[in-house]
């Protein structure tokens, strides 16, 4: 009610085209970085505006709302607006958000989507989301060789799922298949990765 009715507000958070007025104790209670953002010796601290960059004010207008109180329906989404509210909530150190969207990801992952999941999730040096996504990865590998979605991994990932002992593959034709629509996604770029990963492979002599 404070947030819609813009009462006492002493900081007003200038984002992209928009601007939101806002309470530095709110704020500051759930995200640790307005907390070390008004208590700590920054320019921020005593200033009336702050200007945010590179940030999606649509993106911001919805984890603003979520600071006041608003749920987020994050499952009702689009994946690619979940991981940006993800991405915002590790900027903001909002561990509650992060914690969601984490449970959101894992509720929401399937073969078509698991891989690129995995792969932000790596990117982000979120090594619990993405450990749990390759589990899935490793059970369900088939399933997303099907999808074609093994493109979407990282080399690095890629990698370690094939010399994973636990991978569940029939035989070495699924990993060699594997490869191919990895490197056929993008082969100018990926093609120099051929040699490493077929040396990786246990193939029968």
């Amino acid at each position: 009610e404070l947030y819609h009715e813009s009462s006492f507000t002493d900081i007003k958070l200038i984002i992209g085209d928009r601007s939101f007025l806002c309470h530095r104790i709110v704020l500051a209670a759930c995200s640790e970085y307005f907390c070390t953002m008004f208590t700590s010796d920054f320019k921020e601290k005593n200033e009336a505006e702050v200007n945010l960059v590179e940030i999606d004010p649509v993106i911001a207008s919805l984890v603003i709302k979520y600071i006041y109180g608003h749920e987020l329906e994050l499952t009702l989404m689009e994946l690619s607006r979940v991981q940006a509210i993800y991405t915002l909530a590790l900027q903001w150190t909002i561990r509650e958000l992060q914690k969601q969207c984490h449970d959101c990801f894992i509720a929401i992952m399937n073969a078509k989507n698991c891989c690129q999941l995995a792969t932000f999730a790596d990117y982000y040096h979120a090594p619990n989301l993405r450990d749990e996504i390759l589990v899935y990865i490793r059970e369900n590998f088939s399933g997303c060789i099907k999808a074609k979605s093994i493109k979407d991994l990282s080399y690095n990932l890629l990698i370690k799922l094939i010399q994973c002992d636990y991978l569940n593959v029939t035989d070495e034709d699924s990993l060699l298949e594997s490869i191919s629509i990895w490197i056929d996604s993008d082969r100018s770029q990926k093609k120099r990765y051929i040699i490493s990963l077929l040396s990786s492979l246990r193939l029968p002599y």
